[in-house]
């Protein structure tokens, strides 16, 4: 990918210009610790510095390997708060409800994440995509019910110890 090795990268900048990225543009940028996307930006969205694609039906696409948090409850965000962000109105990622509405996970998504040890992920995901927690250091995942789909390796070279699926 574009930036794949870069080991010193510890943020990335995502200008209003960037239509498209490879799941691999950061593979191997393990001091990434945060992505920040320009608010008029069609594409894509950052929330506490985590890359989003930009959508009604939104899809985490990257969690920064080294950002220093130890638990992540993705629950549906809000995103209304952040309305005026870098002199642009931010809108297009909100649902009827004002909150982003996070269906899949993407592949590699936590691919090679070194703190984050428990995920909660929504009712609103359906999907997690092939590799998306390669190698994490995830310990514990709560998955709902609404995942109709895992794909292969996504969770291979994981440190899981607990997967919790509750009854429907």
């Amino acid at each position: 990918g574009a930036f794949s090795g870069c080991t010193k990268l510890t943020s990335l900048y995502i200008p209003s210009s960037v239509t498209s990225i490879s799941s691999d543009f950061v593979d191997g940028c393990t001091n990434l610790a945060a992505f920040e996307v320009h608010g008029s930006n069609p594409n894509f969205l950052d929330f506490n510095g985590v890359l989003f694609s930009r959508s009604y039906s939104t899809t985490l696409l990257r969690f920064p390997p080294a950002m220093n948090m130890s638990s992540l409850e993705c629950t549906v965000t809000e995103r209304a708060q952040t309305a005026n962000r870098d002199g642009y109105t931010v809108t297009s990622e909100l649902s009827d409800n004002g909150k982003v509405t996070i269906v899949s996970i993407a592949s590699g998504a936590f691919a090679n994440s070194r703190y984050l040890k428990s995920v909660t992920l929504p009712s609103t995901i359906t999907s997690i995509s092939a590799n998306a927690f390669l190698n994490s250091s995830i310990t514990s995942i709560s998955i709902p019910t609404t995942v109709t789909s895992i794909g292969t390796s996504a969770f291979q070279g994981s440190n899981l110890t607990s997967v919790i699926i509750p009854s429907s």
